[in-house]
């Protein structure tokens, strides 16, 4: 019972949550844009309130009085300071609405990108892990990423036996496209000893992963190895990543044993995504296996 407290009290770490939960980071943006546009709409009323009173008082003949003993030069800039003043708050409220209409585009272009992803989600249907499948998988990503660097063929069916739900496949539904690997996830679920390894660089590459270090189950699994992410194209990707981060929320929340993921991104792009999501470095290469510490500070 204390250790699942322990874990319960650590799932509210900050960089937990920021995993777990990635649309607050989108929240928080938003309600920062908020807050920069109405400041920015509060100063253009405060200065087109002045520039239009100082105007009136000018009119009215109230500067004038007031700038009697005062220099030529000094009086020709009160005739413009209200004029000043009101431009200044004309530009502020351009800029607020400027921002406001950014806002309003980049939530259209991401609800646009929601749609286009749910739409090609539709269009895929999942893969059974058959001898035959677990080699199209194969080759789809060794075609993609190199013969060296995907995961073989042998540890894929021993993946498969050990614990069918550490691959995920989909192919497309088009009868023209029906044999062709959309987008997969291969991950396994590790045991304690193979996150030690895995933190200790026992574990730098997918060869050096062994039947004994994945567990039979996310249940009692301390960590996730995130092996391969795949997608034939960037609608693709973007779905196949939809659908690993839906899969690992799901597994972490009902594990509670889970502290470590794991990823070895083997190019630009999977660095840049493990990069967003706060992933450190176990070894002094930008290639080698990176970790986050769900618990740790």
């Amino acid at each position: 019972m204390e250790n699942i407290q322990q874990v319960d009290n650590n799932i509210e770490n900050f960089r937990a949550l920021d995993y777990l939960y990635q649309s607050r980071l989108l929240i928080r943006k938003n309600n920062a844009i908020n807050r920069s546009a109405k400041s920015l709409f509060k100063a253009a009323a405060l200065f087109v309130t002045a520039g239009i009173t100082l105007e009136g008082a000018r009119q009215a003949g109230f500067i004038q009085k007031l700038m009697e003993s005062q220099s030529f030069l000094a009086t020709a800039y009160i005739d413009y300071a209200g004029f000043a003043v009101f431009l200044t708050g004309i530009f502020l409220f351009v800029m607020a609405l400027v921002i406001r209409s950014a806002q309003r585009l980049s939530s259209q272009f991401e609800t646009l990108t929601q749609q286009l992803r749910e739409k090609h989600l539709v269009s895929l249907k999942a893969v059974d892990l058959t001898p035959g499948n677990l080699a199209r998988i194969r080759q789809a990503g060794a075609a993609a990423t190199g013969d060296d660097t995907f995961v073989s063929l042998e540890t894929l069916q021993w993946l498969a036996q050990k614990n069918p739900r550490a691959i995920s496949a989909w192919a497309h539904s088009n009868s023209g496209q029906a044999d062709d690997i959309a987008c997969c996830y291969v991950v396994a679920p590790l045991t304690r000893s193979a996150c030690q390894k895995m933190l200790n660089r026992e574990i730098r590459k997918n060869k050096d992963l062994l039947p004994s270090d994945v567990s039979s189950s996310y249940k009692h699994a301390a960590g996730i190895y995130i092996i391969e992410v795949y997608g034939a194209g960037r609608l693709s990707r973007a779905a196949v990543l939809y659908l690993l981060r839906s899969d690992m929320i799901h597994e972490i929340l009902r594990s509670r044993s889970i502290r470590y993921l794991f990823a070895r991104p083997v190019n630009d792009f999977g660095l840049k995504q493990v990069s967003k999501l706060g992933f450190q470095p176990i070894g002094p290469h930008p290639h080698d296996m990176k970790v986050l510490d769900l618990y740790g500070r």
